[in-house]
């Protein structure tokens, strides 16, 4: 026995040998997650910063625990034995997903780190968690997580994910989510996404309270109740009139143009805007239809002069909301005209034979010009599902080449418009805080190239040689919004779905992604402008506005619901 290496001598002992104990490292206090983002932890399950980052599912705390003797165990006292089953108790789920959460939580900094409780206290916080258990396990359904709640507003979701602190938040804040995603009464309701303006604005307190003050006491006030009334019976007028304007109208669409030089300043304006991000014209082809409509004397194409209006209404949105066109009508009202106008030429004329190309470009200038004018945007995304099946009956969300006897400029000219009817409709999804009508699976057509409208000619039999994206032309914008388009389309519908299931680590791996193609995309136009790339007459700097703007707006509705949640963070 004295000769077995492995057994050491009695450090008590005279012939222990003088040698310095080793080192022990020090066990982990942090959740794994807190020491993994090297951020400070409060030791509670979940901790604050997982709640924060809505992953409380998981805040696992792994530490060493060296082999105990019997010897060692039995020496444990009963306190020592309450004070590892309250640690053991908090470093692990319970089970079915239910974590007993540390009442440490609600504490300010200062009393994290406070002195050993006594016995009575840790029966207390014991007798705390078992009936915190009881009562979770007596309702319907597990613990729901920021994760996997299918509310409306995720300060909801919050709020219900730690029960016991939910007391104290008030009933207001509860319903919150109902106020702000679902309106209405009887017939006449609206819902709203989850990245809808309405849902942020509801999470301002002092603006409600201080309107439903405001309108407690307007309601006893007979002058108020007179002006509601007089109100609604200006809106009944003004509404019967617009309609029997409208419904009078002969909707004769050439006499709606204006003059040429007002015209020609909105045609100018759309092709120097909007047709640099949303490719729907072959900028020559339109421009020779253009000077053939002002310099032919016979009746024009009706189909030529419906794209133009809806041109026209488009890029008004560009000239001042007081300009007239030769000082009697404002621009903004007939804006609104030739919108009207070409949609009910196209409800007039839409049947199965004459849905063609012409009909889906139409339908794109009218989606831009809604919005563009706010001429019913609100509603947009119901016109932009309507298009997206209109564009798949005739075939552009396949392949061009699957159809025979297509030809080269066609088959461009299909891409280009393909992905901008899903750019529409991905803007419009978001604008209601819907999920977009199509999926990145259901279609199979290539991307659009970056080549100049002069290089594609309906009677070209080779393929052109696209430029590099260093190289400016009109559809360089729609060349690199389009790779992002599966990481954009991704978040949409991962905030709008009905089940939010996006834990923060995603959003966070997802948000620098988007930076990273922001900064790649702006760095393109800013060397462009630098180099002075683009043409003559094709300045690219709407283009970079539109490209970082759609990015940031596509960041802003990943973190909404984090940042509104943590908002709501007991």
């Amino acid at each position: 026995m004295d000769g077995d290496p492995h057994l050491q001598p009695d450090p008590s002992g005279p012939t222990s040998p003088a040698k310095s104990p080793a080192r022990r490292r020090r066990p982990p206090l942090s959740c794994t997650i807190c020491r993994r983002r090297k951020l400070k932890c409060d030791r509670a399950l979940p901790c604050g910063q997982c709640l924060k980052s809505k992953t409380p599912d998981q805040c696992v705390y792994v530490g060493h625990q060296p082999p105990r003797s019997d010897a060692r165990r039995g020496e444990n006292t009963p306190s020592e034995r309450a004070r590892a089953s309250a640690t053991t108790t908090r470093a692990s789920p319970a089970h079915g997903g239910l974590y007993v959460f540390d009442s440490k939580h609600q504490q300010s900094a200062a009393n994290k780190i406070t002195k050993p409780k006594a016995r009575s206290d840790e029966l207390h916080e014991l007798r705390n968690r078992v009936q915190f258990l009881e009562a979770a396990l007596s309702k319907t359904g597990p613990i729901h997580t920021p994760e996997s709640l299918g509310y409306d507003a995720p300060s909801e979701a919050a709020g219900r994910a730690v029960a016991p602190e939910a007391q104290n938040l008030t009933v207001d804040v509860k319903e919150l989510s109902s106020r702000s995603c679902f309106r209405g009464k009887k017939s006449r309701t609206r819902y709203c996404g989850r990245c809808h303006s309405a849902v942020t604005l509801a999470f301002f307190d002092d603006v409600s309270v201080f309107m439903r003050g405001q309108r407690s006491s307007l309601k006893r006030n007979p002058d108020y109740k007179n002006f509601k009334s007089f109100k609604g019976e200006m809106w009944a007028r003004e509404r019967q009139d617009h309609q029997r304007a409208f419904r009078n109208k002969s909707w004769n669409l050439e006499e709606m143009v204006p003059p040429r030089h007002v015209a020609d300043e909105l045609v100018n304006l759309y092709l120097s805007t909007f047709e640099m991000t949303y490719r729907i014209l072959h900028v020559p082809t339109f421009l020779e239809q253009y000077e053939a409509y002002w310099t032919a004397s016979g009746p024009r194409d009706r189909c030529f002069v419906a794209k133009l209006l809806a041109l026209m209404a488009a890029s008004s949105c560009f000239l001042s909301p007081t300009a007239k066109i030769d000082g009697r009508e404002k621009l903004h009202d007939a804006a609104a005209e030739w919108i009207a106008g070409v949609r009910s030429w196209i409800a007039l004329t839409l049947v199965s034979s004459t849905i063609d190309f012409n009909i889906l470009q139409i339908e794109c200038l009218i989606l831009i010009a809604r919005q563009a004018d706010a001429i019913d945007g609100d509603i947009v995304w119901i016109s932009s599902g309507s298009l997206i099946r209109i564009a798949m009956t005739m075939g552009l969300h396949r392949s061009p080449y699957r159809f025979h006897k297509m030809t080269k400029f066609w088959a461009e000219m299909r891409r280009r418009l393909w992905a901008t009817i899903v750019e529409l409709d991905l803007q419009s999804s978001i604008d209601k805080g819907m999920p977009p009508n199509i999926d990145l699976e259901e279609f199979d057509c290539e991307a659009p190239s970056n080549l100049d409208d002069s290089q594609l000619t309906e009677d070209m039999t080779d393929d052109p040689v696209p430029k590099d994206l260093g190289n400016f032309t009109r559809s360089t914008f729609q060349v690199l919004l389009h790779q992002t388009l599966p990481l954009r389309v991704h978040i949409a519908k991962a905030i709008n779905t009905l089940k939010f299931t996006l834990c923060y680590d995603e959003a966070l791996r997802l948000s620098e992604e988007i930076n990273q193609s922001m900064q790649e995309g702006a760095g393109i136009f800013h060397r462009m402008g630098t180099a002075m790339s683009a043409p003559v007459g094709e300045d690219p700097s709407f283009a970079q506005s539109m490209l970082v703007f759609l990015m940031r707006r596509s960041l802003l509705v990943l973190n909404r619901p984090f940042a509104l949640s943590i908002l709501r963070t007991p």
